[in-house]
């Protein structure tokens, strides 16, 4: 994260724009690279894992088959979208890039079925550890956008052959198999997943693509830099759920039919997922100029931009440690297609104010966007889980976690007012925080189902 600032503050951030902007169009197809595969494994294998050797085979060849053609067929949405010579083969290496960290997913959600949660953690880090050394070897020497991506795809390669080794070790060698058959079967299975997978890309990096092309040319690159500034440490906060939520997926998918045991994991997982993510909102909110220390070639303006921008969108954050376990829950046991439906509506609603603000407000407007479309995600799955399942929300932690927040942030709002230095009342906050936190009584380990 603090690599990759330098990394845009070395580069320029219209030069990094463009990286984002092709970055980002790869995202919003990444279904194509997996199809719901990596999904379905985790949930199915987490309930019959003695499937495994009758799956993994033809999974396996599906996902090798997608890795390796949607890259080109990337190659041909840049082209009608009006890319062409670099920029084309840089979106080549980047949608590369997402193939291969497919296929690394892939491997991670049989960790994750087999409830190997200490193993899936050190993978969920592994291709950032070695990206960074890279990226320091290259800071060193020389940096330019081509170099980054290479070093992006580098990374990605050597962790896939890593945790390819450690499957081995835990299940043997299974060898990738051909039956179309069983592979049309597993299609139909996984397609569910596959237009969750796409939804969620759509949402998450739409804003960046429609940032760099309505308001076009340097200027479109210039301020889709400026947003993924700020939309970046969204994206490393967000990786605290990224780590978490996979883990309660797999637990979901194992007390699939037991309604008492989901209601008790949803109590159980929903301060976890929510605490740490309070914490780093409520911080980004008093302070979010100091997450942007690193950008000393920009200008005020610049710098302005983003720390705007960074504040709305920590709004997306909170919103999201409230309430994404929810969409866990549900995408987990078997209701992939309601939360379809609504992350499509949201999608509209998104891309239609876009279009309607981004010409006006720049980067702020895709800001607000994504604050409104989480929102409207939030509300619609407490909807949904409320009066359609049978799973009880747990309204008392929900109701102990707002008390806690508003706690919190009188407690920062406080001490920012004193003459102590930001990491101080960072700190103390924190303490204020741990100490809510332990007489609410919020979190007992207790109550965690194995």
């Amino acid at each position: 994260m603090l690599a990759n600032n330098i990394v845009q503050d070395r580069i320029g951030h219209t030069d990094f724009g463009l990286y984002l902007a092709l970055y980002s169009l790869g995202f919003l197809f990444l279904a194509l690279s997996d199809m719901g595969v990596n999904q379905y494994t985790a949930k199915t294998l987490a309930h019959q894992p003695q499937l495994l050797r009758q799956l993994f085979p033809n999974l396996l060849s599906l996902k090798l088959f997608f890795a390796l053609v949607y890259p080109f067929f990337m190659l041909g949405v840049g082209a009608v979208l009006g890319y062409s010579g670099l920029e084309l083969w840089y979106l080549f290496l980047l949608c590369s890039v997402h193939s291969v960290l497919q296929i690394n997913f892939f491997f991670r959600s049989n960790f994750q079925a087999f409830q190997k949660f200490r193993l899936d953690a050190f993978a969920s880090v592994l291709d950032r550890v070695i990206m960074l050394g890279i990226v320091v070897v290259l800071l060193l020497t020389h940096i330019s956008v081509e170099s980054y991506i290479y070093a992006y795809l580098a990374s990605a390669v050597a962790t896939m052959v890593v945790l390819y080794v450690f499957l081995v070790r835990l299940f043997g060698v299974i060898r990738p198999q051909w039956q179309t058959a069983r592979m049309r079967n597993l299609l139909v299975k996984s397609f569910p997943f596959a237009v969750i997978t796409v939804l969620y890309s759509i949402n998450d990096k739409v804003d960046q693509v429609m940032l760099e092309r309505i308001i076009g040319g340097e200027a479109g690159k210039h301020e889709t830099g400026l947003y993924g500034g700020a939309y970046r440490w969204v994206d490393t906060t967000m990786m605290y759920l990224w780590t978490v939520l996979p883990i309660f997926f797999a637990k979901f998918a194992k007390h699939l039919t037991d309604d008492r045991a989901l209601s008790r994991l949803l109590a159980f997982g929903q301060p976890i997922a929510t605490l740490p993510m309070l914490f780093v909102g409520v911080f980004a909110m008093f302070y979010g100029d100091k997450l942007l220390f690193l950008f000393t070639n920009s200008t005020p303006a610049e710098l302005a931009t983003m720390e705007s921008c960074l504040r709305i969108l920590f709004l997306a954050v909170l919103i999201n440690g409230y309430f994404a376990i929810y969409s866990t829950l549900l995408t987990s046991t078997g209701h992939e297609r309601f939360v379809s439906w609504m992350i499509f509506v949201s999608i509209l609603l998104n891309v239609t104010l876009n279009f309607i603000f981004i010409p006006q407000f720049g980067a702020r407007a895709s800001a607000w966007t994504t604050v409104t479309s989480f929102g409207f995600l939030s509300l619609s799955y407490l909807y949904y889980i409320q009066f359609r399942l049978p799973v009880r929300i747990p309204f008392r932690n929900l109701g102990k976690l707002l008390l806690v927040s508003l706690a919190f942030t009188a407690a920062f709002w406080g001490l920012s007012w004193t003459n102590l230095p930001w990491y101080a009342v960072t700190a103390l906050a924190g303490g204020v925080l741990l100490a809510l936190t332990y007489f609410s009584g919020m979190i007992k380990l207790r109550d965690e189902i194995e």
